[in-house]
């Protein structure tokens, strides 16, 4: 975490790290979680005893990459979502990143060697496609469709 860049870095497959941006909201999130742990973000306190686990009551230890998948997993079964996983996510991201940008910045924001890689992940809906035509049209507004075709001259 460098909170006064902004900025985290992660690795990706092949152990590769890069740099990421802080949105304002996911610094706040990430502000409002400094110091709970000596060294990572995110963790829970122990509420009882567990010997295999190592674990003492009360103490905060950090939450494992699995774990957090069981408990996503579970939330999406118990919001309806079937077949929810922690991966999924990262599709969520690249759709909404595209449609605020363009597919070689979510491939930076991925961490992709090639473009092909990046278009498996972000999904440009039909939606999507409407409202960029819309931005572009010479009428500037998507309230009404521009009938130009029954006008002359």
């Amino acid at each position: 975490m460098d909170f006064s860049g902004r900025q985290f870095e992660v690795i990706g497959k092949g152990s590769k790290r890069r740099t990421i941006p802080m949105s304002d909201a996911i610094y706040g999130l990430l502000w409002s979680l400094r110091g709970q742990h000596e060294r990572f973000v995110f963790s829970f306190v122990a509420q009882k005893k567990r010997r295999e686990w190592k674990q003492v009551r009360g103490r905060r230890y950090p939450i494992k990459a699995d774990r957090l998948s069981r408990v996503l997993r579970q939330a999406g079964q118990d919001a309806g979502v079937g077949n929810f996983h922690l991966h999924d996510t990262r599709h969520t991201v690249a759709t909404r990143t595209l449609r605020q940008s363009n597919m070689r910045m979510v491939q930076n924001l991925l961490g992709h060697e090639g473009v092909s890689t990046t278009a498996k992940y972000a999904h440009a809906l039909a939606e999507d496609i409407r409202a960029a035509l819309n931005a572009i049209s010479p009428t500037g507004t998507d309230k009404e469709p521009a009938n130009n075709l029954d006008k002359k001259g």
